[in-house]
């Protein structure tokens, strides 16, 4: 089994492609902020996504025909901000602000998140309009959601307690 491993790049959060031809993944080094880099399975030097952005980039989401990343962003008022830019390269677009973990339905219309003002999970459409809360946020805090694979579902980590005023 080969390791890919990238010195002096300490890496995490890899996520396949659709296609299984490319691996996207997150990675730190010291004093920099975390970056988006693509890789082939088989090795060979990463690409980083968006080299001339100097903010930093978390939790990446495949489009179910992996044509699209959509990622979080740090904002200039340290606020997490959902982001879409090709696979392939090109100019990325802000889609949804104040919000985090991007997850993309099967049928690839829809997206859902970590509403990061309410701690709630929400859907938009892929453009970040029509957005509506998906699950009531009754256990503080609810984050990392993920569709089933028919899409009819959301699985999701809540940590009860977590950021709900009222400490239940």
């Amino acid at each position: 089994r080969p390791q890919l491993r990238f010195p002096p790049l300490r890496a995490f959060l890899p996520r396949w492609s659709p296609d299984g031809k490319q691996i996207v993944f997150f990675a730190s080094q010291q004093g920099k902020p975390t970056r988006a880099y693509l890789v082939s399975p088989d090795g060979g030097t990463p690409h980083e996504l968006m080299p001339n952005d100097v903010h930093a980039q978390w939790d990446p989401s495949w489009s179910p025909d992996g044509a699209t990343l959509a990622y979080a962003r740090l904002n200039d008022s340290g606020l997490w901000d959902i982001w879409a830019i090709p696979a392939l390269g090109g100019k990325p677009r802000r889609v949804i602000l104040n919000a985090a973990y991007p997850a993309w339905s099967p049928d690839g219309h829809s997206l859902a998140y970590q509403n990061m003002a309410n701690d709630e999970i929400w859907i938009s459409d892929i453009s970040g309009e029509n957005s509506h809360r998906a699950i009531p946020g009754v256990l503080g805090l609810d984050t990392q959601p993920r569709f089933s694979p028919d899409g009819s579902k959301i699985a999701f980590v809540a940590r009860p307690g977590h950021g709900n005023p009222r400490g239940e």
